[in-house]
């Protein structure tokens, strides 16, 4: 997908909006920084997981857990009574306001995951860049623009509304459900319609589906949300959706197993793939309680697992709430997903179904004077539903576990 065009036309928007008079000197005004962070840690035990090895006879456990060493299969799987205490996530920040209209910010993260984590060839944790971006706030009205790595706002809303990051992913992030992921590498414009706030949007192009890496394809993705407050900004609605092109695959071959394990061979040549996303989210939000929902659809153009050439399409589907139980102290949570890796197959060529519910407990042991402090006994548990015609049944994912979490 050529891509040229609009990254030229989004140019001249930004520069064309640009404030014409400079805004007044605030003499008061010094360069200065601000810090800030936070960390999730757990203590975790696996209560049940699935041991199978193959993704066609059974899932493995969630490769968010450390695997148990000491089972027949070693390192390969996650079985059940496993445990640990694990620093699942740390970040670190730095803003430095150059003036009152322009911000540089730079984040560093670890994060604890048996695969693609952060760590070194020594087991020992390791950080990298997250964010690390330029913002100007006089360049368009109501807004700022960004240029650098960057938070994306395709799921930003929606998370904040599922508000227990420090728990879980929303979905989208946890399924990997966007091109852009939680943060990627280009330029974006970030404003409100209105001085009240009521109505915002987000414009971006970046790099492709690579997050925090190193680019490695011509074509970019283009991301942009809208999003709207309404009935004095209790009902939060949002749309959100990103498309990126992909290269052409000269030649696919699909094996797949839609009849009693009896391989099907789908062959295709030159494919040409691209990954797109739409997603809606809907919410009634307040002090005593917040109840939501998000729905996605990911198109994986020509990268279906079942048929060589055809479209794969995800399907997302979370319901959440949370509520106070004693104000300012303790508060409980809860969520439901669903998520279907491929809607057009019915093997399990790329995966099966999967419902997660996730259940727990919100205590802030600092109450009104530390409330960015959480400590939260949860509970997550991840089944599997085979799509193919066997209808096998596989142990869920089940993890107790008492997350601490804070922000400063």
């Amino acid at each position: 997908m050529k891509k040229i065009i609009p990254i030229f036309a989004f140019f001249f928007l930004l520069t064309g909006l640009r404030t014409v008079a400079n805004a007044q000197t605030d003499s008061t005004f010094k360069p200065h920084w601000s810090f800030n962070g936070q960390f999730f840690a757990d203590y975790y035990n696996m209560l049940s997981a699935d041991t199978a090895s193959s993704k066609y006879s059974g899932p493995k456990g969630k490769f968010y857990y450390e695997p148990n060493s000491n089972t027949p299969n070693g390192a390969t799987d996650n079985q059940k009574f496993y445990q640990a205490f694990d620093m699942r996530r740390v970040q670190f920040g730095a803003n430095y306001y150059f003036s009152p209209n322009i911000t540089a910010k730079v984040l560093l993260e670890h994060e604890s995951a048996y695969t693609n984590g952060d760590v070194e060839l020594d087991q020992k944790s390791s950080v990298y860049v997250k964010e690390a971006s330029l913002a100007f706030s006089n360049w368009i009205p109501m807004g700022n623009v960004i240029f650098g790595q960057q938070a994306m706002n395709v799921f930003s809303v929606d998370e904040g509304l599922w508000g227990y990051r420090g728990v879980e992913k929303s979905i989208l992030d946890l399924r990997g459900s966007t091109e852009t992921g939680s943060n990627d590498l280009g330029i974006q414009a970030v404003g409100n319609f209105d001085d009240g706030k009521n109505f915002g949007y987000a414009l971006a192009i970046v790099n492709s589906d690579n997050s925090s890496k190193i680019e490695d394809f011509k074509d970019k993705v283009i991301a942009f949300d809208l999003n709207a407050k309404l009935m004095d900004k209790h009902i939060v609605i949002d749309v959100s959706g990103d498309d990126g092109g992909l290269p052409t695959a000269s030649s696919i071959t699909d094996v797949s197993f839609p009849n009693n394990n009896t391989p099907d061979t789908t062959k295709a040549t030159n494919v040409s793939e691209s990954n797109s996303l739409w997603k809606v989210a809907a919410a009634y939000t307040s002090s005593p309680f917040t109840v939501g929902v998000v729905y996605a659809n990911h198109t994986l153009g020509g990268q279906s697992k079942s048929v060589a050439g055809n479209d794969a399409v995800q399907t997302d589907l979370s319901i959440f709430a949370h509520a106070t139980i004693v104000d300012k102290e303790l508060r409980a949570f809860a969520r439901y997903d669903m998520f279907d890796p491929d809607s057009k197959a019915n093997d399990n060529s790329s995966g099966r179904k999967e419902s997660l519910i996730i259940a727990g407990l919100d205590w802030l042991p600092g109450g009104a004077d530390a409330p960015n402090i959480h400590v939260d006994p949860n509970v997550e548990i991840d089944s599997f539903k085979d799509k193919g015609p066997q209808g096998l049944d596989f142990a869920s994912i089940t993890v107790l576990r008492l997350t601490f979490w804070a922000k400063f």
